[in-house]
């Protein structure tokens, strides 16, 4: 049986990968990739392996599907000619990569074994740059443009990262800026039916390679929609919780019981 194995490499390329995933790679007979510059993988990677820049397929002007579709007919004509192909993404290929789910399924119909290895997240290093313990109020990762089509409620009392702030109500890839088709008046709007205006929120780019330092832009709820010339493709919207909830006394109550019960024991 065939194999493909879907890689993530991390957000800092080949600097984050892991061992299981770096095997992967090198068991390959044929690598396709994306953000991923093909001197890395050689330097990574030696021997001889069949290369495929899938970047030529991700076209400006075109809508995110019409694109994914080339790059899927991309992987699947190397699959033809190679027993065992390999696909490098950056990041983590189960965190809003649309070809990892379209391929398995794929695979699933056409007797393809298809296995993913995990990578470090744009999440995992946005919560290490915000010094965010991910648990300590809860956090969710939404794909803002699901969260306005259905009109998902929020739970302000959970940590918030809204994802594709760059392609708000607008399905085109565009290079060249998001100024024209970017609804950030919608988000805003949206956001107002939950937060105060002067909350804060943060604008946070990932690094993407081992030279470039994340950074963290602050502003209110009030600002969103003055925002655009601030945003590209790697920035993600973190909205923290609102503070001072009610709790249950009840459970609380509890807690502190069992706490008590276990007071005398020693350490």
């Amino acid at each position: 049986m065939k194999k493909l194995s879907i890689v993530g490499v991390g957000t800092k390329r080949f600097s984050q990968i892991t061992l299981a995933a770096l095997a992967q790679i090198q068991a390959s007979q044929a690598i396709c990739y994306i953000e991923t510059e093909e001197a890395t993988i050689k330097k990574y990677v030696p021997g001889e392996h069949h290369l495929v820049n899938l970047d030529p397929f991700y076209q400006s002007n075109q809508t995110d599907i019409e694109n994914y579709k080339q790059m899927m007919k991309a992987i699947i004509k190397t699959l033809q000619s190679y027993e065992q192909v390999c696909f490098i993404v950056a990041g983590h290929p189960r965190l809003g990569v649309f070809l990892t789910r379209a391929l398995e399924a794929w695979g699933n119909k056409n007797q393809v074994q298809v296995e993913v290895f995990e990578g470090i997240s744009s999440f995992d290093v946005m919560a290490n740059v915000l010094k965010l313990d991910i648990l300590e109020n809860g956090t969710s990762l939404i794909d803002i443009n699901r969260a306005l089509l259905y009109n998902q409620t929020i739970n302000t009392q959970c940590d918030h990262f809204f994802y594709h702030v760059c392609s708000v109500a607008n399905p085109i890839a565009d290079f060249r800026g998001f100024f024209g088709g970017n609804r950030l008046d919608l988000l805003k709007e949206y956001l107002l039916k939950y937060y105060p205006k002067n909350h804060p929120i943060a604008l946070v780019k990932a690094a993407n390679s081992i030279d470039e330092a994340s950074m963290i832009l602050n502003y209110t709820v009030e600002q969103v929609d003055q925002l655009n010339k601030e945003i590209n493709f790697s920035t993600t919207l973190y909205i923290p919780a609102l503070k001072n909830h009610s709790i249950d006394l009840s459970i609380l109550k509890i807690i502190q019981q069992q706490a008590g019960s276990h007071e005398n024991l020693s350490l």
